[in-house]
């Protein structure tokens, strides 16, 4: 077996199939192994393969299923009580290149922030696939505080305010404003950015035409400063607050939108090296402020998901609001299969 310094070790290892993890014999942490033997699945792509695959039985838990699968799950009297529900740790946003017009006119993006109804997206075109989301942080991230009055009024849905913005900023009714592609990647998005564009046809006057890339394309492009417009995301690649924040005013960033500001690189160089604890997350989220305040992205939505058991593995942890949680779902430090 391979080296493992955690409750499991790699008994085998099918290329393009499956590995077997055994218990590890010399493991002495706090998450003793709880199976005789775990087998991981290797599925080549994801969504309805794996939810088919479950279905038959061939997995007993583990499945992630989000978008259009999720809507089937939830709908599914069997399925929709194997269900366990949680905010993924994204944050989906509408990317704004404020190197040159039309987005480098604070109002404009200001103007955009206003003028979608993030619940009606979530609600009746995702059909309770996302939630609504006026700050960058996910749900129950550390130091999230979305429910702040003065932040959730920054990109509160107020048409009436957004045409006037637009108005204030040169383009009344939309008059002069240049039409633009909002680009989305590999499939992803399409059927939100179709609803954003006409929220903003609708309430600004504004043209957007969608239009899906493959991801090479995407991210060249907006390295390069040519891409205007895009309906993005962010994941977590560790939970802690400065994983969302430190990039977005980083030249050398992937998502760089052009945009610095002294304030903002103060408060996160500031709250990055300090454990985590209240004035931590003070400042980090007046950082999180300033992103909302000066509409730097126009933050949309986090997405929902589902992770599917079996009826028959029991005893699994879970979090204060009855969701795994992502180390939960990994470890299974108290899972166990009853009779099956």
């Amino acid at each position: 077996p391979a080296p493992s310094n955690g409750p499991y070790r790699i008994a085998e290892w099918n290329r393009g199939k499956n590995g077997i993890f055994t218990p590890n014999p010399y493991y002495t942490g706090n998450y003793p192994a709880t199976f005789e033997q775990r087998i991981q699945v290797i599925i080549p792509e994801v969504g309805a393969p794996l939810l088919q695959m479950y279905q038959a039985g061939d997995i007993d838990g583990g499945v992630g299923v989000t978008g259009d699968d999720l809507v089937q799950v939830l709908a599914d009297p069997q399925l929709s009580q194997e269900a366990y529900i949680s905010v993924m740790n994204r944050g989906v946003y509408i990317y704004m290149n404020q190197r040159t017009p039309p987005f480098d006119n604070m109002l404009v993006r200001k103007a955009f922030a206003h003028a979608v109804d993030r619940t009606a997206l979530c609600d009746n075109v995702m059909r309770g696939t996302c939630i609504p989301a006026h700050g960058f942080l996910p749900k129950d991230f550390p130091c999230e505080r979305n429910d702040d009055p003065e932040l959730i009024a920054y990109q509160n849905y107020d048409p009436e305010l957004a045409a006037d913005l637009m108005a204030q900023a040169g383009y009344p009714g939309g008059e002069g404003f240049p039409e633009l592609t909002i680009f989305t990647k590999e499939g992803e998005f399409i059927r939100e950015a179709e609803a954003i564009q006409r929220m903003l046809a609708d309430n600004l006057g504004v043209k957007l035409t969608p239009q899906n890339v493959e991801r090479a394309f995407y991210v060249d492009q907006m390295r390069n400063g040519e891409l205007k417009v895009a309906l993005n995301r962010w994941g977590a690649d560790f939970i802690d607050p400065s994983n969302f924040v430190d990039w977005w005013d980083d030249p050398a960033a992937s998502y760089f939108t052009g945009w610095t500001d002294e304030e903002y690189r103060n408060l996160i160089d500031t709250a990055r090296p300090m454990a985590m604890s209240t004035e931590r997350c003070d400042l980090y989220h007046e950082a999180l402020k300033i992103l909302a305040r000066d509409a730097i992205g126009v933050f949309v939505m986090n997405p929902v998901q589902a992770v599917l058991y079996k009826d028959y593995v029991s005893g699994l942890t879970l979090t204060d609001d009855g969701t795994l949680g992502v180390y939960n779902m990994m470890l299974l430090d108290s899972a166990y299969i009853t009779d099956n």
